[in-house]
């Protein structure tokens, strides 16, 4: 899981489906604490510059952080980075 990475083109919410789909296989899961931890470091850039200093209590929070970050990219009030960070 810690390899699955956001592609360019693909939007945080069928990365958080593709991601969450991937858990639901595990027998062991990793706690959500860890899993959001995961999930930020394989975000792309803009995600990431927004969501990986926030505390989220749960993924749910997360999930909901960054489909106000989406939002916020599709209205226009954030711009789309293209550079990559990793």
């Amino acid at each position: 899981m810690e390899t699955t990475k956001q592609q360019s083109k693909e939007s945080f919410s069928t990365f958080i489906t593709k991601w969450r789909a991937k858990a639901a296989q595990m027998i062991t899961r990793p706690s959500e604490e860890d899993q959001i931890q995961m999930v930020v470091k394989n975000l792309l850039p803009i995600f990431h510059k927004h969501l990986f200093s926030q505390y989220f209590p749960n993924f749910k929070a997360f999930a909901i952080a960054g489909t106000q970050v989406e939002d916020a990219i599709n209205n226009g009030m954030l711009k789309k980075e293209e550079r990559s960070i990793f």
